[in-house]
């Protein structure tokens, strides 16, 4: 926890969201607390270590209506109400395979930033980052320091409370166990440039809405979202699909609403080895690992596959080449 009294302030007011253990005021902690993240403790729950257990003994049994699984970033999302001075909606992250808690979420029902700093005290930093695009799948990124952001946060990072305000309001307060995001971009490190993908003959970033369905046929259920450019996308999903290799699964292609061009497809398999992939796909691929997950980036061909710990298959994405669409997001 940050020394409040090496920076001339009176610690907060004891609340049972945050840990309490406040250390001695040594010469150490005044220089390095502030920009060394801690992992966060809410209401006795450690981020990083605290186990789906012990969620469920402090926070009781969550509904089965409040559980969301993710199997491509290896999440379980459990939403419980929030009470006490910090009220809201909370979403407690768990690492599905380990059942760690990976990160806690306080969605605030009415908190200005000036009423968080006055609750959790004035020992804190901000820090502005920006998205890491080329590490996007269309919806969300991984973050990134960078001085001209379009994200700015305050951090306790000794407490492992990283907050999130639109303007005045708060909308995210999060309890974290590591960095909120990398010092710099990961893209500088992904100088292979990729290409378009081709689907079953469908053009990723050229071929239209009417040339989906008329090759794939009409879909099952459709949906729009906004992007994280903004841009509304709609999402045409088969539920049953094979494809030409005869992987089956469910099938979603995005489109951009205003230009109606394919953005990206992506196909869900139902069984699928990483060994089997590699037979039907190559090695030919750029590896990366985050989360517990592997990413294989067959970049010549604009092909993703997200991969298990237990190397099934959870995604195969086909991207267009356009950085904002290209590579695998396992978390943000």
């Amino acid at each position: 926890m940050t020394c409040l009294l090496a920076l001339g302030v009176a610690p907060a007011p004891a609340d049972p969201t945050i840990s309490q253990e406040v250390p001695a005021c040594s010469e150490e902690t005044k220089g390095s607390a502030e920009s060394e993240w801690k992992p966060a403790t809410y209401r006795g729950l450690k981020v990083g270590s605290s186990s789906r257990t012990d969620m469920v003994r402090v926070l009781g049994e969550p509904e089965a209506s409040s559980i969301e699984r993710y199997p491509a970033s290896g999440e379980t999302w459990y939403k419980y109400p929030a009470n006490g001075k910090l009220s809201g909606k909370l979403v407690v992250v768990v690492d599905t395979r380990t059942e760690r808690i990976f990160r806690l979420d306080l969605y605030p029902t009415s908190l200005t930033r000036s009423a968080a700093i006055e609750h959790f005290g004035r020992g804190y930093i901000t820090t502005r980052y920006d998205f890491d695009e080329c590490l996007s799948d269309g919806e969300s990124a991984p973050l990134y320091e960078s001085p001209n952001g379009t994200l700015e946060y305050v951090e306790y990072r000794a407490m492992g409370i990283a907050i999130y305000a639109d303007g005045p309001e708060v909308r995210e307060v999060s309890y974290v166990s590591e960095p909120v995001g990398t010092r710099s971009s990961r893209c500088k490190d992904y100088p292979v440039p990729w290409s378009a993908a081709t689907f079953q003959g469908l053009q990723v970033g050229n071929s239209t809405r009417d040339d989906a369905i008329r090759i794939l046929g009409q879909p099952h259920e459709s949906h729009t979202f906004r992007d994280l450019g903004g841009d509304s996308v709609e999402a045409l999903v088969w539920s049953e699909y094979l494809d030409q290799q005869g992987i089956a699964g469910r099938l979603s292609v995005r489109v951009n609403v205003a230009t109606n061009k394919v953005l990206q497809v992506e196909l869900y398999p139902m069984n699928l080895s990483k060994t089997q992939a590699g037979k039907l796909f190559g090695n030919d691929f750029h590896l990366s690992r985050e989360g517990g997950l592997d990413c294989l980036q067959y970049r010549n061909r604009g092909i993703v596959l997200v991969v298990d710990a237990a190397d099934s298959v959870q995604r195969i994405s086909f991207v267009s080449g356009d950085d904002k669409y290209s590579l695998c997001k396992v978390r943000w």
